[in-house]
């Protein structure tokens, strides 16, 4: 009885971490995760709208000829809620130097590079 209690706790333990190791953020229509980066900067302004550009070390591979170019990915609204939240994910990840995975869609702007639309953390 011992013994089968043990295989099953194995087993279930392994398949818990299977399925953690797998977990990913979805993506839905024109929407795509990238990375792993390390952000070299993070920039909150306004300058006709609020805005949000994230600066990398590493060269993206994206359809977006600007963003792979200057490193660099931004958000611009009108309204400044949806800018703080992404600019307060980048800080946190700059400042515990972790790296980030970035959503674009395929909106891609001659200055600012590709629209950003999500910033997942990643762990050590």
């Amino acid at each position: 009885m011992e013994l089968k209690m043990i295989k099953f706790f194995t087993v279930l333990v392994a398949l818990l971490i299977s399925f953690n190791a797998s977990a990913t953020t979805p993506n839905v229509g024109n929407y795509k995760w990238y990375g792993p980066f390390t952000l070299e900067k993070a920039a909150r302004y306004y300058n006709g709208s609020h805005k949000v550009t994230l600066h990398f070390k590493e060269t993206p591979n994206t359809p977006c000829t600007v963003m792979n170019n200057q490193k660099m990915a931004s958000y611009w609204s009108s309204g400044e809620s949806f800018v703080n939240a992404l600019y307060s994910a980048a800080a946190t990840a700059q400042a515990q130097n972790r790296k980030v995975m970035i959503e674009i869609n395929t909106e891609c702007h001659a200055t600012y590079g590709g629209k950003l639309y999500g910033v997942e953390i990643l762990s050590e």
